[in-house]
């Protein structure tokens, strides 16, 4: 074999193993771009359930919600990740409530303003809604002395605003408080409540707000 052939062959050789040197490159990229692709569907939000002024997705890759507040006419104006499942009432055209569980017992209440929007801080187990006003129970203990149990009603986005706080002879109460009828609004300046005293006895009252 003469000196020519040998080199030939050798330049043959090298080709090959750079050849083969590209496709172990190309390989792994390919596979990379798979994985990136992956991951990216992962992340992917699903629409889950709508309304008017709300829609509900859910991220693909762990079932976890999140809510879009819409105003009345489409546009956004809320993104809220929740990791519960939440229920909506449209109070009226301009305020949408909504409520999910807190677990044992609990249910938390949100709202939000359509027309100037903004969000409301959470309240728990709200006993009534209405005039734009909101009312529950608070209590510091149960049953014991110097212990507080009120009945509270504010405006619902500024707590500051129609604040009242009724401290009353409360008898003993479980989760929801010591009431034995839903309380109502007889009209925007009076709640009517019939609860249980301290000595077992059933009262009912009217309580002026303004």
């Amino acid at each position: 074999m003469t000196r020519r052939t040998l080199a030939i062959v050798f330049l043959v050789l090298i080709l090959i193993g750079l050849w083969a040197c590209v496709g172990e490159v190309d390989e792994p990229n390919e596979t990379t771009s798979e994985e990136i692709t992956q991951a990216q569907s992962d992340d992917i939000y699903i629409l889950f359930s709508e309304g008017e002024n709300w829609r509900v997705y859910i991220r693909s890759s762990t079932n976890v919600p999140k809510y879009v507040i819409l105003d009345n006419n489409g546009n956004e104006l809320f993104t809220v990740h929740e990791t519960r499942h939440p229920s909506f009432t449209l109070l009226n055209d301009n305020l949408l409530r909504v409520d999910w569980s807190g677990g044992s017992g609990l249910l938390i209440s949100q709202f939000y303003d359509l027309s100037f929007p903004r969000a409301s801080a959470e309240f728990h187990n709200l006993l009534a809604v209405d005039h734009g006003l909101v009312v529950y129970f608070v209590r510091s203990g149960h049953e014991r002395p110097g212990t507080v149990s009120a009945l509270v009603v504010h405006d619902i986005f500024s707590p500051h605003h129609n604040h009242i706080s009724f401290q009353l002879d409360f008898g003993a109460y479980g989760p929801m408080g010591p009431f034995t009828a839903p309380i109502e609004f007889i009209d925007e300046n009076t709640l009517f409540i019939a609860y249980v005293n301290s000595e077992g006895e059933r009262v009912e009252e009217r309580l002026v707000l303004r």
